[in-house]
């Protein structure tokens, strides 16, 4: 028994491509990629990358960051950045607090230096398309 070729679809997905007719899904704006400062059109209105690419990448990089970053940043909050609890605790607060604002400036620099949506235009950003986070 022999098949009949596969006839290509006049779609390019489930939901058509670019030129479908019936596509009346609504048009965002443009906005800037965080990870690459391109402009691009969203098809969803929270979207806030480009490409998953760029959304992967400055996930695993804020992973990182943040793990690197999150103890100094408590242990300066309790303590007040070094000026509550015991003198041991003002102490370490005091370098937490240091080095917290250290890894800060490094990473702003680091985004600087690549090209990359400064975090306060991020957060912004994010919060114009997402919400604030509960």
């Amino acid at each position: 028994m022999t098949r009949a070729p596969l006839q290509p679809s006049p779609q390019t997905g489930h939901n058509g491509g670019p030129d479908d007719p019936w596509d009346n899904r609504p048009v965002y704006a443009e906005r800037p990629c965080p990870e690459c400062m391109v402009l691009f059109k969203p098809r969803m209105a929270g979207t806030l990358f480009c490409c998953p690419a760029h959304r992967d990448a400055f996930a695993n990089r804020q992973t990182v960051r943040g793990r690197v970053v999150t103890p100094f940043a408590l242990a300066a909050r309790i303590t007040r950045d070094g000026t509550r609890g015991k003198p041991e605790a003002r102490a370490a607060g005091k370098k937490a607090a240091a080095v917290m604002r250290r890894l800060y400036q490094r990473y702003r620099d680091e985004d600087r230096a690549a090209g990359r949506m400064d975090m306060a235009e991020y957060v912004e950003h994010r919060i114009k398309a997402q919400g604030e986070p509960e």
